[in-house]
């Protein structure tokens, strides 16, 4: 058996590495056990139903997830507290006995949509650059900070627009 197979072969935890940069180690590590823990209730049929929201929802108590990630609860609970202000998962007490409930909303998706930008061979992806050029936007080749914000302005703009002037200083060619 070689070290590779001996240090996957039990209890691995299985974390992101772009999103480990993201949002932060702890906070991936509890996401990601969080996620796989879902998983595990969905098998068993035990994910608990919201009436209102009709959201699914599983427990998870400190001292599991400390077993599974071996963080301490000062350290879940502030990456569980960073992990809702993402919106990437909500909190809650539920049941007598009252026992930490999650749910891991969909998120996720759009964080690493945004914020992804690599391949799986490290190349940048030029997809989303490559619509904005299919549809009339070329890469300025000045960073005009005055014209950048005079674009801004203008509220034909949406946010995700807004956000790639800003991040790769495109024009709109009228």
């Amino acid at each position: 058996m070689n070290l590779f197979d001996l240090l996957r072969s039990d209890g691995s935890i299985v974390v992101n590495k772009a999103l480990a940069h993201e949002i932060g180690l702890n906070e991936a590590i509890i996401y990601s056990e969080l996620v796989s823990m879902q998983e595990y209730w969905r098998k068993q049929g035990k994910l608990k139903q919201d009436s209102y929201a009709n959201d699914t929802w599983f427990y998870c108590t400190v001292e599991n997830l400390e077993k599974n990630t071996t963080l301490k609860q000062k350290t879940q609970q502030r990456a569980i507290k960073r992990l809702e202000t993402l919106g990437l998962i909500k909190v809650k007490m539920l049941g007598v006995p009252a026992k930490r409930h999650f749910y891991i909303t969909d998120k996720i998706y759009e964080l690493i949509l945004q914020k992804t930008r690599y391949n799986q061979g490290g190349q940048f992806d030029h997809s989303s650059m490559d619509k904005m050029t299919a549809q009339g936007w070329t890469k300025n080749p000045t960073n005009n900070t005055k014209d950048n914000t005079n674009l801004l302005k203008n509220n034909k703009y949406n946010d995700r627009q807004r956000k790639e002037i800003l991040r790769y200083n495109w024009i709109e060619n009228e």
